[in-house]
Order: structure tokens, then sequence, then C-alpha cells
């Protein structure tokens, strides 16, 4: 049986607050569970892995009283607003940018290639180097894939030294 099915067979409340925490705390770090390891990237394990939390969500809007006469108009996006979560994708990336801002920063020491080079412009004193891949297997690594997703972010958020305004940030 699934960890959702259990839960929501364990519990009998219809507040959805409740719910929501009880899913966040049980179900959802089993989906979440090494992420910056396994972090898929074709689109039917995206969805797969999402439709998760799309059950989850549906579930519990449909149990509480008060929001259930208007399931055909909330979608997934506008369900995860009104519980206040946030999709397993972008959990996914905020963790792969917190671990490479940790590893960049020094606060860990952990063994995968990161290329930085030297500056002497502005910006960082060390900038970091993507290299050029040819197979989506090493495209999809976690130092290609949250050195491209670092990148990307402004350079007033690269800069910062505490992952408090990171997490703000992403």
């Amino acid at each position: 049986m699934s960890a959702l099915y259990c839960l929501f067979k364990a519990v009998k409340s219809r507040n959805p607050n409740i719910l929501i925490k009880m899913y966040t705390v049980y179900v959802r770090p089993l989906v979440e569970f090494a992420s910056p390891v396994f972090n898929p990237t074709s689109k039917l394990l995206i969805k797969q892995l999402e439709s998760v939390q799309k059950r989850a969500t549906r579930r519990i809007f449909l149990r509480s009283p008060l929001l259930r006469g208007s399931t055909s108009q909330f979608s997934y996006s506008d369900r995860c607003k009104l519980f206040g979560i946030t999709s397993l994708a972008a959990r996914r990336l905020y963790f792969d940018l917190k671990l490479f801002h940790q590893k960049l920063s020094g606060d860990i020491d952990c063994n995968f290639e990161l290329l930085l080079a030297d500056s002497k412009t502005r910006g960082r004193s060390r900038k970091v180097i993507i290299p050029k891949c040819r197979r989506s297997t090493r495209r999809s690594s976690f130092a290609i894939r949250a050195s491209s997703a670092f990148t990307k972010l402004p350079r007033r958020t690269q800069a910062e030294t505490k992952h408090l305004s990171l997490i703000t940030e992403v």
C-alpha cells in the first residue's frame, strides 16, 4: 500500500490544514528523498513523481467540506497556491541549488567535480564553468544540472553567502 493511501485511511479529519501538514510530514519526504542524486529528466518520470502530490491535493480538496463544491475550477497549481505548497519540481530545483551553494561556499565537503576558474573581473572571484556535454546522462548529472541552474540566478543572488537569502530568491 502506498503511504498516501495509508495516510488518508488512518486520518479521519476533514481539516485541510491538518491534512496538508500530515502529507508534508509523512509522504513528501518519501518522494523527495535524495533529490540531488535522483532528479528525473524524462517527462514521464517527472509526471509520475508529480502525480503523487497532485493526487494528495485533489483528495484533500475533495475531503474538505468548505472547498468541495468547486472541484472543476481548481487546477493543480491553484490547489498548491491554496494550500501554500510548491510543486515537487520547484522543490527539487531548490534542493539542487541549496546543495550547490553549500559546496561552493565550502560548508560541506563532498566529491563531485565543480569547475571553478579564478576571475579578475567584476562579480565573484571564482566563476562557475559549465563544460559542454554530448550525452544526456552527463547533462543530467548533479554538477552540470545545478551549475547551469545556479548561473541563471541573478548575480546578486549568486554573490550571497548566507543560505537564507538564497532560499528567498529561489
